[in-house]
């Protein structure tokens, strides 16, 4: 079970058939990492335990840590980062499953220690209060007013055909189709294909 959950952890949020079609039916080679990793973990570890070993060894350190938080520091954005204290993660580490993860991770009592802590030290709307995302637009509208333009920013650059051979079939769904997990996705691909724009790369 472990392996198929970090997967999908890992693939979020965009589903595993539509990395397959962007990489032209091909079996992308970081999963192999990830079951490698997997058979590393101590077998005698609880499914939660190597969940969290795998994504530390994956998400935390080859994504966030060495891409996110230096584009944040670089546009002067403002980004959740983990904590990163040794003694605290160490801590965390040690803890039994039931206060580290809710039994509806994401749904319902996430980051469970830090509520309890800060029961009768912060008020509790700010407890409670949902999470906010950016707001970066609709690209489904404009899609619908500028498709040719929006989809010639990816399409023209070699390098993304070639990293992506089927890049070409997954933008070709509906305007519509293009909303939470798909339309972030979209935005990245916008982004990566303006900046192979300007710093050169084809």
């Amino acid at each position: 079970m472990a392996p198929a959950v970090a997967r999908y952890l890992i693939h979020r949020p965009l589903p595993y058939q539509d990395i397959v079609q962007l990489f032209g039916g091909a079996r992308h080679s970081y999963l192999d990492v990830v079951d490698r990793l997997y058979r590393s973990c101590d077998t005698e570890a609880c499914d939660l335990d190597r969940m969290q070993q795998v994504m530390l060894q994956t998400f935390l350190s080859q994504n966030i840590l060495s891409f996110a938080d230096a584009a944040a520091m670089d546009s002067s954005a403002e980004l959740r980062m983990p904590f990163l204290d040794r003694d605290l993660v160490e801590f965390v580490l040690g803890l039994p499953a039931g206060p580290r993860v809710s039994r509806w991770p994401g749904r319902a009592n996430t980051k469970r220690i830090l509520r309890w802590w800060a029961e009768g030290r912060v008020a509790k709307e700010v407890i409670t209060r949902r999470k906010r995302h950016f707001q970066f637009g609709s690209m489904a509208d404009l899609l619908r007013h500028h498709e040719k333009t929006l989809k010639s920013r990816i399409l023209d650059i070699d390098a993304v055909r070639r990293i992506l051979p089927g890049v070409e079939a997954w933008l070709s769904r509906p305007p519509e189709l293009y909303r939470g997990p798909w339309e972030g996705t979209l935005w990245a691909l916008e982004a990566l294909g303006i900046w192979c724009q300007q710093v050169g790369v084809r």
